[in-house]
């Protein structure tokens, strides 16, 4: 007996078809986040990671410097710390001085990896701007606790023709409530800081008000 061949055909009715695309489209919205989460993760990991390569920039600066880090402004010259230490040839990359997490700091309202205006904020000690100018930090002062005393931290200005953008510098004096200040912009309301004794790490508002700063924002 020859052996009957029988194909199946299988179709979908439209409702089938809606609860496939509805169920996949549960998935990628439980999926979704998760992935954002993840892309920003390695990001908040990279700025860490920029940091440590400052503090090696720094420490080399430094040591050709008597022990010295740069100012955040030298008015003698009218740079800043960032573009004083490229020139120097500190660096090999600039973007280590941007964080990867905060886009319009380069690429976006005209500026790029050559504005050094826009990079992670250097500490002011004292908050006029007669403090402000000058102002050099010893990498190997005893005088500071390296556990909360921090050099750069991830920043934000709203001033002027630049808002929104990464500041060069930070200020705690209470004419900066919102601007030229620390900015938690990683998951969790976390700003990512670079310690004076080299440490890089992720800290929340409670750390940088106890360290003489209260004014952040994380918008």
């Amino acid at each position: 007996m020859k052996k009957q061949m029988f194909q199946t055909k299988w179709s979908f009715t439209l409702i089938e078809l809606l609860v496939v695309i509805a169920i996949i489209a549960i998935l990628a919205s439980m999926l979704l986040p998760a992935l954002s989460q993840a892309r920003e993760k390695a990001k908040q990991i990279q700025c860490i990671g920029n940091l440590k390569q400052n503090y090696l920039a720094l420490s080399g600066y430094s040591s050709d410097f008597n022990g010295y880090l740069p100012a955040p402004y030298l008015g003698a010259i009218g740079e800043v710390w960032a573009k004083v230490i490229s020139d120097l040839h500190y660096v090999s990359n600039n973007n280590i001085f941007y964080c990867p997490s905060y886009t319009p700091n380069k690429h976006e309202n005209g500026f790029s990896i050559t504005d050094f205006t826009r990079t992670y904020g250097m500490v002011v000690i004292g908050a006029s701007l007669s403090a402000w100018r000058d102002n050099f930090i010893r990498l190997d002062n005893k005088n500071y606790d390296t556990s909360s005393f921090f050099i750069l931290a991830d920043s934000k200005t709203g001033e002027g023709s630049s808002p929104n953008t990464q500041s060069y510098d930070i200020l705690a004096g209470t004419g900066y409530r919102e601007s030229r200040t620390i900015h938690l912009r990683h998951t969790n309301r976390i700003g990512n800081v670079l310690m004076l004794d080299g440490a890089a790490l992720g800290k929340k508002s409670d750390f940088f008000t106890s360290c003489g700063y209260p004014y952040w924002v994380s918008y």
